[in-house]
């Protein structure tokens, strides 16, 4: 399961082997915690997932996993299964936002708003 951690100016998506290939995206997925324009946490993250997929990178309910593309720009999701979640916004960068499941969001989202 991938995991957003922040370690000083950049917020990262750390991301695990089989999500590396399945996403095909080998590079770090970061930003610079200084372009962070807002953190939420959903019910449904299902809600916050967006735009255009590569193939074999997602299934309904299930997962969802590597870069989405829209007239917003590009999205970076890691998301698994139902319930809640965690969609990161960014203003300007190589992402607009990182949306993922990840346990325990409420902390999470407190230690990536700094």
């Amino acid at each position: 399961m991938a995991q957003l951690v922040r370690h000083n100016a950049t917020i990262t998506m750390k991301l695990g082997p089989l999500e590396r290939i399945i996403s095909m995206h080998f590079a770090p997925v970061m930003m610079d915690a200084a372009q962070l324009r807002g953190v939420e946490v959903v019910d449904d993250i299902w809600t916050k997932v967006r735009g255009v997929r590569p193939p074999f990178t997602w299934s309904r309910d299930r997962f969802c996993i590597g870069t989405r593309r829209g007239l917003y720009g590009k999205d970076f999701t890691a998301v698994y299964g139902t319930g809640a979640g965690i969609c990161v916004e960014f203003e300007g960068g190589t992402w607009s936002r990182f949306v993922a499941t990840v346990p325990f969001p409420e902390d999470v989202a407190a230690l990536l708003r700094g």
